[in-house]
């Protein structure tokens, strides 16, 4: 493929020395050419659309080294991927586990864009529900150039060992990242960003033959209902593009969820104040649970008069929390 082609090359270039490990799960044809198999070189063939998190562990399961750098696919190395940042905090600080960056979007057209964080904190609100919602700090809160958080991009180093301790759930082949990171910091550890260490994310879409032959977009709803059973203390899950009633078996695609600078903006939007923010709604106990294949799954009504998906007290917008979180600080 071009993009683990374009990844590899990169990587070359800046750091021609380091090992690469792939994990192929691919049910395709795909050549690894210019990419010989030797003491730096590695591919792992995976069983057939086995996922994501499956691909991650048997990767961290095959370094030798005490700390793995994780990548996507589609991520280019540039002049600002300094990596040497993450390696000094994870030498120097043993109470961090993971060290992370931001990405920069490259567009069909070759268009640089700003990079953005994916750095998210947790709170758990008197309503019972669990909220992520993108950091207030300053990226000189932990050091000169970096914050401390609760999650970041999948372009970060950690300890080997724990990322041992704390896999990725084999059984999502999707919607991992947010069940990844509940795991590894339930463990009590600590994560940074960093958010001037980047590393280019290609926006170009993937094949009509891949996306054909992979099951993995049709996994949602397991990853949901594991996540209402697996945190069932918590009464449901608000990110700044999804919602997940655990008590209504519900999950909520929110408006410009898809849509980078809509997602950027809803900080200036109290979502409890504009139900029209909720675009797809389905019930993820459905045997099927595609919103596309479930076209009655939404009461228009009852959903523009927030009867649909709870009941519960109004909830502090992603900019109140922000503003209480500085004051407390």
């Amino acid at each position: 493929r071009a993009e683990l082609s374009a990844l590899i090359l990169s990587i070359r270039k800046y750091y021609p020395k380091i090992q690469i490990i792939i994990g192929d799960d691919s049910q395709l044809d795909v050549s690894h050419k210019g990419f010989p198999e030797t003491h730096l070189n590695k591919v792992l063939h995976l069983p057939p659309d086995s996922g994501l998190s499956y691909g991650r562990n048997a990767i961290v399961e095959n370094v030798k080294t005490k700390y793995v750098l994780l990548l996507d696919d589609d991520n280019i190395f540039w002049a600002n991927t300094t990596i040497e940042d993450f390696y000094e905090i994870l030498e120097n600080d043993s109470s961090i586990h993971l060290v992370g960056g931001t990405y920069v979007d490259i567009l069909g057209n070759f268009e640089f864009q700003q990079p953005y964080s994916y750095a998210l904190d947790l709170e758990h609100d008197k309503s019972n529900w669990l909220n992520f919602y993108y950091t207030a700090k300053p990226k000189g809160e932990y050091s000169d150039k970096c914050r401390k958080t609760h999650s970041t991009h999948n372009f970060f180093m950690a300890r080997t060992d724990a990322l041992l301790k704390s896999p990725w759930r084999a059984e999502l082949k999707m919607n991992e990242h947010e069940f990844f990171f509940l795991d590894f910091t339930s463990k009590n550890y600590g994560i940074v960003e960093c958010p001037d260490v980047t590393v280019l994310h290609s926006r170009y879409r993937r094949s009509t033959a891949y996306a054909g032959s992979s099951k993995r977009y049709t996994q949602y709803c397991p990853a949901f209902r594991m996540l209402c059973e697996e945190y069932n203390q918590y009464d449901g899950f608000l990110t700044p593009w999804m919602e997940v009633n655990c008590d209504r078996k519900f999950v909520c695609a929110l408006i410009g969820a898809s849509d980078r600078e809509s997602q950027l903006n809803t900080e200036d939007t109290d979502w409890e104040d504009d139900p029209l923010r909720r675009e797809k709604c389905m019930k993820f106990t459905s045997p099927n649970c595609d919103p596309d294949a479930h076209p009655g799954a939404v009461n228009h009504e009852a959903h523009n008069n927030r009867q649909l998906i709870n009941n519960r007290k109004k909830r502090p917008s992603a900019r109140q929390k922000q503003t209480r979180h500085k004051k407390r600080s």
